[in-house]
């Protein structure tokens, strides 16, 4: 027959008996020689450090990561105990290569990191699941039972603590304040006891800690360390008070009245039916009743005849649309309903959310539309498209910036980039009609508008013509025109001609048959004939509606005095058939003072 060795005397075994290596390093008491050292008795195990798995620290074995202190050094962490430090529990042995579990001796059961022996076990698991299997000195196993349990196998609750549920909580944590016994009343946890500290709740946020019992706040009244739960008159729940028979209040703090027909008992006091909001509280806790009506305090505004709101959840005449009006910590909001969240003080539906901002408000159909909260769609603006507004629509084109810019307001369009209101401008739209809107720009200061798209600096605009920039012969820069090859002057009005001669409408002419004129224009023969070459030069040969005076083609319209040759009354020059009049003169031939 083999005899079981006792631990104590296995492990001095394994410290001096069974050291394959002698030493004559001769080490001090309660130190061991292992090679040329001498290390503390308890970090030395089958003559190695700490198994060769850890680092002796202190005169305690710090195991490397992946395994665990055990009573024969640092051994697979799934093979160790952590609470009884006993390898594979002590009758059993750890497999030689992860994943590691433990292998057991006959008549044990492994469970967890141990080997079990079937005294410990009981419905399946260790100690009830209320202790742990330790060996006496006799070496013989029994359950060691946590703070709040008794029984061979921690089976049942111990003197210190009471039976809740199905856990048995010490009585520091009991308390039948809200009506039937409870640990830490409901709303807090039960902080064990230690060596140093009884055990004790440990409540939520909004709780106060009363009896041993965790409170709401809500249901307490009075100063610190002097508190009443529901005045005395009724029990706290998760929710508030519920009162006793005869009481009435969120603190049980009124006695219920007995009233004549048609009026209730609220607050202490009979009032009338008709100021009853559907919470059954008193125009809804926001206002006062006044005779037969709700009259609302400040803040509040009535829905419905009964109910006074409070102003931050009216939405559209209505009460938090797809939400409800909560209070947190003094402030009423809307709390949206699952699908919905909340933007500008709206709920709106998830399904118009193209982007939560990690600052700010969501943004709703891309910034591009608004959003229908019925149907949970994007109804975009005119230029944009798509189910999220994040497309251009067919009347417009995307900008460098992502922008969708009307068509009407491209200046100019560059290798796919187009140029909005010549960069000196903004789009906007105007409506015509009903159902007509024009898009066009609107100009930066010094800027005219040309067509609905260019913006032109007036620098560039020749008065002489109508609205064209620099005389269709130029570009407009920095306020200036740059003219096209071979045009020049401030508007690229004028052109290069060959000695001799000047330009004039769209071609340079021989000097003899241009006229010139006071306000800058030049005609070619007055604009009333053709130019000729003759015996003498070049000269003007004037149409059947003009005739020649002082050189230049005069329509016959504007001659007053066809014997003297005066035109206009002498009072102003012939333009297009018909008298332009000096200043102070009027009339089809500025024949009269103004």
């Amino acid at each position: 027959m083999v005899c079981a060795v006792h631990p104590a005397v296995q492990r001095k075994m394994l410290l001096i008996g069974f050291i394959t290596v002698v030493s004559a390093l001769v080490c001090p008491e309660g130190r061991v020689a292992v090679g040329e050292n001498c290390y503390p008795e308890d970090c030395v195990f089958s003559g190695t450090v700490c198994s060769g798995r850890g680092d002796c620290i202190g005169s305690k074995c710090h195991c490397d990561r992946g395994y665990a202190l055990s009573e024969q050094g640092c051994q697979p962490e799934d093979c160790v105990n952590r609470a009884t430090r006993y390898y594979c529990g002590r009758h059993g042995a750890c497999s030689v290569t992860a994943p590691f579990t433990c292998t057991c001796e006959d008549g044990y059961t492994a469970m967890g990191h141990s080997c079990v022996p079937p005294d410990c076990i009981s419905d399946g698991k260790v100690c009830s699941g209320n202790g742990v299997c330790i060996y006496g000195l006799d070496d013989e196993p029994y359950c060691q039972c946590l703070e709040s349990y008794a029984g061979k196998l921690c089976e049942e609750c111990s003197a210190k603590s009471t039976l809740i549920g199905a856990h048995c909580i010490p009585n520091e944590c009991v308390s039948d304040i809200m009506g039937e016994p409870t640990a830490c009343g409901g709303h807090g946890i039960c902080i064990p006891a230690t060596k140093a500290t009884k055990a004790f709740c440990l409540c939520l946020p909004k709780m106060k800690n009363i009896g041993n019992a965790c409170i709401p706040k809500t249901c307490l009244s009075g100063e610190e360390g002097n508190y009443t739960v529901c005045m005395g008159h009724g029990t706290c729940k998760r929710k508030g008070c519920v009162c006793d028979e005869g009481y009435e209040g969120s603190l049980c703090q009124y006695e219920i009245q007995h009233c004549e027909e048609g009026y209730v008992s609220k607050g202490g006091e009979c009032v009338n039916q008709l100021c009853i909001s559907s919470s059954g509280d008193v125009c809804s806790g926001g206002g006062s009743c006044v005779v037969d009506h709700c009259v609302c305090d400040q803040g509040f505004a009535l829905i419905g005849g009964t109910e006074c709101t409070p102003l931050q959840c009216i939405v559209l005449g209505q009460v938090c649309p797809h939400g409800t009006c909560t209070n947190t910590d003094g402030i009423w909001s809307c709390t949206c309903n699952k699908a919905y969240v909340s933007h500008n003080g709206y709920c709106v539906p998830k399904s118009c959310i193209t982007d939560y901002s990690p600052i700010g408000e969501p943004v709703l159909c891309s910034g591009h539309g608004t959003c229908d909260y019925l149907t949970g769609m994007c109804s975009c603006n005119y230029q944009y498209s798509g189910k999220h507004c994040d497309l251009c629509s067919t009347y417009s084109v995307a900008t460098p910036t992502g922008e969708c810019v009307p068509l009407t307001c491209v200046s100019d369009m560059q290798e796919d980039m187009p140029e909005t209101c010549s960069s000196h401008g903004v789009c906007q739209r105007n409506k015509l009609s009903t159902n007509e809107y024009i898009d066009y720009c609107m100009c930066d200061d010094d800027y005219e508008l040309l067509d609905t798209s260019k913006c032109v600096h007036r620098n560039c605009l020749n008065p002489m013509t109508t609205m064209v920039e620099c005389t269709n012969h130029g570009q407009c820069f920095d306020g200036k025109c740059v003219c096209d090859s071979g045009y020049l002057g401030q508007y690229c009005e004028d052109y290069k001609c060959p000695e001799g001669e000047l330009y004039a409408s769209t071609a340079c002419y021989p000097r003899q048959c241009v006229s010139e004129y006071n306000d800058g224009q030049r005609r070619v023969c007055g604009g009333h004939g053709h130019c000729v070459e003759g015996t003498g030069g070049f000269e003007c040969e004037c149409n059947h509606n003009a005739v020649m005076l002082d050189g230049v083609c005069t329509a016959v319209t504007c001659v007053t005095n066809s014997d003297n040759g005066v035109v206009c009354s002498g009072n102003g020059v012939c333009r297009d058939n018909r008298c332009l009049c000096d200043p102070g003169f009027r009339g089809g031939y500025c024949e009269r003072a103004a």
